[in-house]
């Protein structure tokens, strides 16, 4: 089955709008391709949600490269003011989602709170738990330490650290909105989460209107103004195609070392490595991460294949979980290009 063929299907279920497929092998490009529902703009801006990781993780594993941070730096090292009971947290679990941290808490509640004095509220009624715990708040605190190290803000940070070394010019936390998808009609996900929670919050976007160049998180647009570690950066399938091929076998290990390429790529437990995720949704011993919006990546080091899979999935009447799309798309690009 195509890809043509595939993603109509998934536009024609109204799972999306738009979709944007980018299939590289080695740095060759193989297929490049935006389907639509509507107008075709070329290089479409997606929301990437929790991509945003991966070029966090970037900055992190750079600045270990450099000799600025090490992997086991505690948090108690870089942020004493911050609750004792997370103080043995090393950069390495917050990497890979051990550090034990709530999954998920909705800042914004409390949006006049400073961020320690919610990490102290978290860490009372949440105690901290042996295992994997996928949370936003490990590259929340990611992004606080890039803040920290760097003396910037984080906007900046990531500015120097990432988007201008590595050439990815149309990477940003604020896009033109004239190349942007619009993503979610208000945040009816997360008013649920929050209700569910017996929390309260009265300033969630409207409903009847879809975004456009603000990020859906509400963690990140509400309570970071839009820039945060775990969620907040827009790009395109190009620049993300650029950034996974930094994890590719055979790099030059200059800015991010080949010891911290295989952490980053290779399972450091329970299906996770630095900032990557393993398992059942990457194909073929591939690795990568996947985006609330609609977003995925996929990296498979050993093959030599990236692809930047971007739709807007939270843009239709009833959002549904696309993970089977994904997976299709994969197998049949590496049943394709495996010559």
């Amino acid at each position: 089955m195509s890809f043509d063929v595939i993603t109509q299907e998934l536009l024609d279920d109204h799972s999306c709008t738009i979709a944007h497929i980018r299939i590289e092998k080695w740095g060759t490009l193989l297929f490049d391709r935006i389907y639509s529902t509507g107008k075709l703009i070329d290089s479409p801006v997606f929301d990437i949600a929790s991509l945003t990781k991966l070029f966090t993780t970037t900055a992190i594993l750079h600045l270990i490269t450099k000799g600025a941070l090490r992997e086991n730096t505690t948090i108690r090292e870089i942020f004493p003011e911050y609750p004792s009971q997370f103080h043995h947290i090393t950069v390495s679990s917050l990497l890979t989602h051990t550090s034990g941290i709530l999954a998920w808490y909705p800042f914004y509640t409390q949006r006049e709170t400073p961020f320690e004095m919610i990490l102290q509220e978290i860490g009372e009624n949440h105690p901290l738990v042996a295992g994997m715990i996928y949370s936003d708040i490990n590259f929340m605190i990611c992004g606080k330490i890039i803040e920290h190290i760097s003396s910037l803000s984080l906007e900046q940070a990531m500015q120097n650290l990432v988007f201008n070394p590595l050439s990815l010019e149309q990477t940003t936390y604020h896009p033109d909105t004239n190349r942007t998808i619009p993503t979610e009609f208000g945040n009816r996900i997360e008013q649920k989460m929050v209700e569910e929670r017996n929390l309260h919050f009265d300033g969630f976007r409207p409903t009847d209107k879809a975004m456009l160049g603000e990020c859906n998180d509400g963690n990140a647009y509400y309570y970071f103004n839009g820039v945060a570690g775990h969620a907040g950066i827009f790009s395109t399938a190009e620049d993300i195609a650029r950034l996974l091929s930094l994890y590719v076998d055979g790099h030059t290990p200059a800015y991010i070392s080949s010891y911290l390429i295989a952490k980053a790529t290779t399972d450091q437990g329970m299906g996770r490595g630095y900032g990557f995720q393993m398992g059942e949704n990457y194909p073929h011993s591939g690795v990568g991460h996947t985006g609330f919006t609609g977003t995925y990546a996929y990296l498979n080091p050993k093959l030599g294949y990236t692809i930047s899979l971007l739709t807007n999935r939270l843009n239709v009447p009833q959002p549904r979980a696309i993970q089977s799309y994904r997976n299709a798309i994969v197998n049949e690009a590496i049943s394709l290009y495996s010559i």
